[in-house]
């Protein structure tokens, strides 16, 4: 299992990397678009559909990174209602259950895109084709789907304890 970890976290450095670079570039192809619009009345032609699907990539992988750090948006009523000894059974219930959603997902969308492809025309000045840009959605899907799934197999200390009562500091 110390193997799949070390992948998981390998993916989540390339994804963390990629995440920067991307808002980097959007940030900065963002100021040289609006200089070149305002100050010279041009602009580059790819730089809006770019930054669009630049937004796309950042908020899949995103999302794919919170997973890989239990930061995702959860529902956590049971883990605070349940007695402890429940919450490990509650935490692997709900993490099978995500890890078979996101796969759903990942099935679908790969379904989606690949269906899809040949009917779009492709941007980027017929460059590049949206199935090549739209990846992004079933394969973000299935690597959370693991990432459930590995959740669910070893447990994360984050989803099988209780978050600690707050502490009082007193003056």
């Amino acid at each position: 299992m110390r193997f799949v970890r070390r992948i998981d976290d390998s993916l989540a450095k390339v994804e963390g990397l990629l995440l920067v670079l991307l808002v980097l570039g959007v940030v900065l192809v963002a100021a040289l678009q609006t200089l070149l619009r305002n100050a010279f009345d041009s602009g580059l032609d790819w730089a809006d559909d770019a930054m669009r699907w630049a937004t796309l990539w950042v908020a899949f992988l995103g999302a794919s990174l919170a997973t890989h750090r239990g930061k995702h948006i959860a529902i956590d009523v049971a883990s605070r209602l349940l007695p402890r000894r429940l919450n490990r059974i509650s935490a692997f219930a709900t993490s099978l259950a995500a890890a078979l959603v996101a796969g759903a997902l990942a099935w679908g969308c790969w379904r989606f895109v690949r269906d899809i492809g040949s009917l779009e025309p492709p941007v980027f000045g017929e460059r590049i084709a949206r199935t090549k840009l739209q990846i992004i959605v079933p394969v973000s899907f299935a690597i959370m789907s693991l990432r459930f799934f590995l959740q669910a197999l070893v447990g994360s200390p984050e989803i099988a304890a209780p978050p600690a009562p707050p502490r009082r500091v007193e003056p």
